[in-house]
């Protein structure tokens, strides 16, 4: 059995002796109980984590240039968000957000890390956007492959931060992550989504009209689709 999966099985096997029902809790103090549920959430968020970057193989077993040849392909799912949902059993979004989450933690193991504060080299090394790929994000991936930002934190730096453009550069965006990474410790992913829209329109304040018309488009979508 590979390294990973015996790892896995010995999780799996720690995680079945938690007692799951609420008597459990009762005899707890209110310390202890915000206790348990902090470290529940370290449990589930190390396991998100890992479920982000097998989600991202699996998109990269299944990138769309290997044809009916890809993972999901073969497997009947057409799509790696389709086929996560279906081994998870979770929602079409909250397989996304793996795939995504995934991808950047993917890429950021080829993206190598810029000195703290040396933005001119950063700016040199970064090449004009191609529209592919999500380099920028780089300390987010490697912020979540190291346990300490959550997955749906990630993606909410990723979607408020959004992509480059004719003013916003690469190097820019990767500055506004790493700033976004070191203030996330503070923020649950709801205000992080807010912080990283803040800090796009700071360096981008002639894109503020554009992205609020996109987003009012996007709720527009959601409430009437």
């Amino acid at each position: 059995m590979p390294a990973v999966l015996e790892i896995l099985a010995e999780v799996k096997a720690a995680t079945s002796r938690l007692r799951l029902e609420g008597a459990a809790f009762a005899p707890l103090d209110d310390e202890d109980l915000m206790q348990a549920q902090r470290l529940y959430a370290d449990i589930a968020g190390d396991i998100a984590a890992g479920a982000a970057a097998n989600a991202g193989e699996i998109a990269w077993r299944s990138r769309p240039d290997l044809g009916y040849a890809g993972l999901a392909q073969r497997t009947g799912a057409r799509t790696a968000e389709s086929l996560v949902q279906q081994l998870t059993g979770s929602t079409g979004r909250e397989a996304a957000t793996l795939v995504r989450v995934g991808k950047v933690m993917h890429e950021a193991e080829l993206v190598p890390p810029t000195p703290e504060g040396d933005t001119a080299t950063a700016e040199a090394a970064a090449p004009p956007w191609d529209g592919t790929g999500t380099a920028w994000l780089a300390p987010v991936g490697r912020a979540v492959a190291a346990g300490r930002l959550p997955v749906v934190a990630a993606d909410a730096i990723r979607t408020g931060l959004g992509t480059p453009s004719e003013t916003v550069t690469i190097a820019m965006l990767t500055a506004a992550a790493e700033r976004l990474v070191a203030e996330a410790a503070g923020l649950n992913a709801d205000q992080l989504l807010k912080r990283a829209r803040a800090v796009r329109d700071e360096i981008d304040a002639e894109g503020i009209a554009v992205r609020e018309a996109q987003r009012h488009s996007q709720r527009y979508f959601r409430v009437f689709r």
